[in-house]
C-alpha cells in the first residue's frame, strides 16, 4: 500500500496464502507478533510483522481500537522485522513461559525459525 505521501506502507495480508498464511506467534497485552506475507513484498518471502495495543503509559483497561503503528492515523500496520532480528525475537519469545497475558504459539515460533533462516541463507549465497 501506498501512503498519502507516496511511501510504501508494510502490511501483513489477512487474506490466507496457503504457502505462509497469516498466524499470530505471540499474543500480548501490549503487542502482537504475528507472520505471514506482505502485502507490497514477494508472496513467496515470510514476513514477521508487530503491532503494538497500546503505549506504554496508557492504562492496560484502556481501549485502543487501532493500536500503533498507523498508516498516517487510520489504517493499522505493521512494523516489518529484518528476517535476521525477527529470528532473535522469536527465539527468545520461544523460549518463554506463556501466562494469562501473553499467548505463545512456539511450533509455529519453531517453524517461522526455520523459514526465516532459510530465507538468510539463500539471500547470503545469491550476494
Amino acid at each position: 500500500m501506498i501512503d498519502a505521501s507516496g511511501a510504501k506502507v508494510p502490511f501483513i495480508q489477512n487474506e490466507s496464502n496457503p504457502k505462509y498464511p497469516f498466524i499470530v506467534l505471540c499474543d500480548d497485552d501490549g503487542f502482537l507478533i504475528a507472520q505471514g506475507v506482505d502485502r507490497d513484498f514477494d508472496p513467496n518471502i515470510l514476513s514477521v510483522g508487530v503491532r503494538w495495543r497500546r503505549s506504554r503509559s496508557e492504562e492496560t483497561n484502556k481501549p485502543n481500537p487501532l493500536g500503533f503503528p498507523l498508516a498516517r492515523g487510520t489504517a493499522k500496520c505493521w512494523l516489518m522485522l529484518p528476517d535476521d532480528i525477527a529470528v532473535c525475537v522469536l527465539s527468545y519469545l520461544k523460549d518463554q513461559t506463556p501466562n494469562s497475558n501473553r499467548q505463545i504459539e512456539k511450533s509455529e515460533i519453531d517453524k517461522a525459525i526455520q523459514i526465516l533462516k532459510n530465507q538468510i541463507s539463500q539471500r547470503s549465497q545469491n550476494d
